[in-house]
């Protein structure tokens, strides 16, 4: 591209963003994602977002998940709802970030995939 940087990134680079423990995780977390139903995964510069997209009615596709790959663990942005009992962190990011995902957890090993998929699902749940 004319020594140009990429200006859309793949979920494929998005997933070599991590170490391999943490690419094979993203693995897991997005085989998992996609079995949800109406759902569409879409790669951003950034992050890889996921959305519901509810055919019936014509409305927009409503994003419930960002995955932020990072070397080291996976950051997941979500909805700002109240999440149910949990043994990850679900973190608040600032009201002036004006981020329609406000809150957070950060999974590092398959022991907290199941957990993380359970505030995941309440995420999507919320849209749904």
């Amino acid at each position: 591209m004319d020594g140009q940087q990429k200006l859309k990134l793949t979920v494929d680079d998005h997933r070599n963003k991590g170490l391999p423990a943490i690419a094979n995780l993203f693995d897991d977390l997005r085989r998992e994602l996609l079995q949800f139903d109406s759902i569409c995964e879409v790669p951003t510069r950034p992050y890889v977002g996921y959305k519901y997209k509810n055919s019936g009615t014509g409305k927009k596709l409503r994003l419930f998940a960002e995955i932020h790959i990072l070397r080291e663990k996976i950051s997941v942005h979500l909805r700002p709802i109240e999440y149910k009992a949990s043994n990850i962190n679900v973190y608040l990011f600032p009201d002036t970030h004006l981020w329609t995902l406000r809150k957070g957890i950060d999974i590092s090993t398959k022991n907290e995939l199941k957990e993380a998929l359970e505030l995941i699902r309440q995420s999507y749940n919320d849209v749904i």
